[in-house]
């Protein structure tokens, strides 16, 4: 206080975090006075020994950061303690510092805030069973689910005549923000007879069971050829992008949707939320995280990207998040996937840099846009970056797609930073992993790829050990052998 009124500077040095040293929390006396040198109008905080010694560091520094910005918010919001404050307020002050969410250091979501669109339990209203009801596919509740936690943030329902042109053409919501994949409900001609906007009608599985609603702003038929063609610059039936979009019923409907939270309870114990994983980063201090994003089972190219990119942003942890929702024909089954990646955070992935979860999200096939779209959704798990590889969700396939666009001018307007890798190459010679961008012509350089290790999988031949880790090819080969369904 006296050298504030001598407006002098005051910086505190006194083993803020001690107990880091060894451990990777604070504990609350170390927190509280921190937070109380900052009330108290110190202009800074030094670490010493915490970094100099310490086994945590780089979480060290994220804890002060983070506990500046818990205390600065604080401030911003009067939330300072004092023996004048009415009951009231107190109660404002115990939400405010209980919600661990608060001064996170994470990226914002895709839009500012994270969408939450889940309705908390269950009223006679929402097991009426004479109320109007919506049957709907597993790519519908798929969507579903996704848009009420949060992954498709900032969408909160499905869309619109009018907003999905604006996806489709312009790559952006009506609201001004990236968006680059439609997100629709689909139904028959004879269910839209029944149906008026502005209604609210019951979504159901195919089993009947309700699992949320729909508010409906607006029905429309939409000219599926031109659909594909401004989506995937194709109308070719042989395309699976196409395919599945030829076979979508006749009539969409769009609205603000709301899903019962009973629903969740039989998850995939993987399948966190964006939540979820937020708070995990939190605890864990993490602020620079990469999101990998794959539809396979892990062989050495993933390995070497994973690799390269935690040592390229020195970030602090990768999260490996492969899709996991409906698959096509000679696709990894979900199960294997997960296998493998079990087998590698348990024996390989061990020094506490990487995070495995799961995403319910089904392949779309539609190159750039879909790329941009997985990218949005790891920001709103909390990554900073995202891995694009070269051949990214069918990039190379569809390198032709809408050419004429600078989708530039949209990895700019992103809030994750997009990483991009050229092919993972292997040098026989010399023994190592490389990043080739170019035709290959040296017999020397092997090519990795997911499609060559399925191929030879599935004729019960081991990969080559630069190819894939034997422990993962037997592991699958394994599995075959057993029955288990390992490729669709």
């Amino acid at each position: 206080s006296k050298a504030n009124y001598k407006k002098k500077r005051v910086f505190v040095a006194t083993n803020l975090l001690e107990s880091m040293i060894e451990n990777k929390m604070p504990t609350k006396a170390e927190v509280h006075d921190i937070i109380t040198s900052i009330f108290d109008g110190a202009e800074g905080l030094t670490l010493s020994a915490e970094t100099a010694i310490g086994k945590h560091p780089l979480q060290c520094v994220n804890m002060v950061r983070r506990l500046i910005n818990h205390t600065n918010e604080s401030s911003t919001h009067h939330l300072i303690y004092n023996s004048f404050i009415k009951p009231k307020k107190m109660v404002i002050i115990d939400e405010y510092f209980s919600d661990h969410s608060k001064s996170s250091l994470l990226i914002k979501p895709h839009g500012g805030s994270l969408i939450n669109r889940i309705k908390e339990g269950d009223s006679q209203d929402d097991k009426n069973v004479n109320s109007k009801i919506i049957i709907v596919n597993n790519r519908n509740i798929i969507d579903l689910e996704q848009i009420a936690i949060g992954t498709y943030s900032p969408i909160e329902g499905f869309m619109d005549e009018s907003e999905l042109n604006s996806v489709l053409d312009e790559y952006h919501l009506s609201s001004g923000h990236v968006w680059t994949m439609p997100v629709v409900l689909d139904i028959d001609i004879n269910t839209a007879k029944d149906i008026n906007i502005n209604e609210r009608f019951k979504i159901a599985n195919k089993k009947g069971i309700i699992i949320g609603e729909i508010d409906i702003t607006d029905v429309y038929k939409p000219n599926k050829d031109d659909l594909c063609k401004r989506l995937f610059d194709v109308s070719d039936s042989k395309h699976s992008g196409v395919k599945l979009i030829k076979n979508l019923k006749s009539v969409f409907i769009g609205g603000k949707i709301k899903l019962y939270k009973e629903n969740l309870k039989n998850m995939n114990p993987y399948n966190l939320s964006p939540k979820q994983i937020r708070r995990l980063f939190d605890e864990m201090n993490w602020q620079t995280v990469i999101g990998f994003h794959t539809r396979n089972v892990i062989h050495k190219a993933h390995e070497y990207i994973q690799s390269e990119a935690l040592k390229l942003v020195r970030a602090d942890g990768l999260l490996l998040h492969p899709a996991v929702g409906e698959k096509i024909k000679d696709d990894y089954s979900s199960d294997q996937i997960i296998k493998s990646y079990e087998y590698m955070m348990d024996k390989i992935y061990t020094n506490e840099k990487y995070c495995f979860a799961t995403l319910p999200i089904y392949s779309r096939y539609s190159g750039i846009r879909e790329a941009l779209f997985t990218a949005i959704c790891r920001q709103n798990y909390g990554c900073s970056h995202f891995i694009m590889g070269r051949d990214h969700t069918n990039m190379d396939e569809l390198k032709h797609l809408n050419s004429g666009y600078n989708f530039e001018n949209l990895f700019d307007e992103l809030e994750i930073e997009i990483l991009k890798f050229s092919n993972v190459v292997y040098s026989m010679s010399k023994k190592e992993y490389l990043f080739y961008n170019r035709k290959i012509t040296s017999s020397d350089f092997k090519s990795i790829s997911a499609t060559m290790c399925r191929k030879l999988l599935k004729q019960k031949i081991i990969p080559p050990s630069w190819m894939m880790r034997p422990e993962i090819s037997k592991l699958i080969l394994k599995n075959i052998y057993s029955g288990d369904k390992v490729f669709i």
